[in-house]
């Protein structure tokens, strides 16, 4: 499978590098290249297109390949750490990547 990176320099966009990278795909059994097209509009044209099958890129950047989301699945990933019973000390998202349906 072939993973669309918009940019080398944005941390954003580092977790999904280095996850191909350093092998963390692989150890769960996918066999998983990063590949860079920038600007992140072509990154998405490539998933529309067929060149790649994910793109680790802003979600938003979708929408210049896929009218109204159509065609287009977006992963995500949320995190939430918590103290006490009803209030949250943080919160933070991470993206997974986004994918053709």
């Amino acid at each position: 499978m072939k993973l669309a990176i918009p940019d080398l320099i944005s941390n954003s966009y580092f977790p999904a590098l280095a996850a191909a990278e350093l092998g963390f795909f692989e150890r769960e059994g996918l066999d998983v290249t990063a590949e860079l097209i920038f600007p992140v509009d072509r990154a998405y044209e490539a998933l529309r297109d067929g060149a790649v099958d994910f793109v680790g890129g802003a979600a938003h950047g979708a929408l210049a390949a896929f009218t109204e989301w159509r065609g287009v699945k977006l992963l995500g990933r949320w995190r939430r750490a918590c103290t006490g019973f009803s209030s949250c000390a943080r919160s933070s998202a991470s993206r997974a990547g986004i994918s053709r349906h």
